[in-house]
């Protein structure tokens, strides 16, 4: 019986990781066990750990230690593949492009054209990385989600303090410029003026002090059918009683590589509105995932057609969730990324 194969995840610090890249990863290197692949983790990779490894994975970019390890992976004669969830998107380089860009062109990108694959989540990502690199080069692998234990529905509204005659519209995410939050915020204002029915927003999440006081400054002169609470950031188990007591998930992102909240958000059997900017247009087939352009006026349309739509019903729910967790548990999802590892490593020592 073959060894299994030993894999080493290069990733950005914690800091840098909170969130959906860190439930990705942890999942990730979870759900490959099954699949004769043993996971190492790290931020901080040494000479050593590159030496062991039968392949390296590296996750993110503009990370200079990372630099350092590709070098040791090609003196080392070990292939690698890297994932850049995202930050090569062109929202991503047009933010503080004035450093990124200079950097990409001088060091990142020569770094990365030597890498065995690069892996994109969606072909949306793998239509931006294009530019930049050899099409032979790039595969495409959706991410994956571990199956969790949900809450029962109405426990959970009580737990989290929904009213039951409220429609509970949820963002949870990172509270940053990229995630389109302030869209939501200047766009339900409208949406509750023409709609009788009382609106509830819940924001989960915490970001940059400055852009989130001034969205709640926005939020406080809210009244009548219109409120919102804050809750900051949750990115435990308790995330769940949020995502299967709202009645909408919202995520109006610029730019998204995947959006892991939105494939969380379908397993609680919740419908999603997002944007045109996220890779969900190939990736929700027959879920309940409504697009829209990321701005306030079609956001604004996008909301008042999930607000009036009939409420799913438990069934409905139970059937979204089923879909989810068919498509893109680990157990499904891991075995392409085992076989694509595999493949990896093969072609890289038929050609040494």
């Amino acid at each position: 019986m073959p060894s299994p194969l030993k894999v080493l995840f290069v990733e950005p610090p914690p800091a840098r990781r909170v969130g959906g890249i860190e439930t990705a990863l942890a999942g990730m290197a979870r759900g490959l066990v099954a699949w004769d692949t043993v996971v190492t983790r790290t931020s901080e990779v040494t000479r050593a750990a590159v030496v062991m490894a039968d392949l390296i994975h590296f996750h993110g970019v503009w990370e200079f230690p990372h630099l350092r390890a590709r070098r040791w992976c090609r003196k080392a004669g070990k292939p690698f593949v890297a994932s850049p969830h995202g930050m090569l998107e062109p929202w991503a380089l047009q933010h503080r492009g004035w450093k990124k860009l200079p950097y990409f062109h001088l060091a990142e990108k020569r770094s990365l054209h030597a890498a065995n694959a690069i892996l994109a989540t969606s072909e949306e990502e793998a239509r931006s990385l294009r530019q930049w690199f050899d099409p032979a080069q790039l595969r495409i692998l959706p991410l994956g989600t571990e199956v969790p234990q949900l809450p029962e529905r109405e426990s959970a509204r009580q737990r989290v303090g929904l009213v039951a005659d409220e429609f509970t519209v949820l963002f949870l995410s990172r509270c940053h410029e990229k995630k389109g939050l302030h869209l939501l915020i200047r766009a339900l204002p409208e949406v509750a003026r023409l709609r009788a029915k009382a609106i509830h927003l819940v924001i989960v999440g915490d970001g940059d002090r400055a852009y989130v006081e001034a969205l709640r400054r926005e939020t406080s002169t809210w009244s009548g059918n219109l409120r919102a609470s804050w809750t900051g950031a949750i990115w435990g188990a308790d995330k769940w009683d949020y995502l299967v007591a709202a009645d909408l998930f919202c995520l109006p992102s610029f730019s998204e590589n995947f959006g892991l909240a939105i494939l969380e958000s379908l397993l609680a059997g919740t419908p999603v509105i997002t944007t045109s900017a996220t890779p969900w247009q190939s990736l929700r087939g027959d879920l309940p995932v409504a697009l829209c352009e990321p701005d306030v006026a079609t956001l604004t349309a996008a909301l008042q057609a999930g607000v009036s739509a009939p409420t799913p019903s438990l069934a409905t729910r139970d059937t979204t969730r089923a879909t989810a967790i068919q498509r893109f548990n680990w157990s499904t999802v891991g075995a392409h990324y085992a076989a694509m590892y595999r493949d990896v490593r093969s072609a890289h020592v038929d050609q040494h």
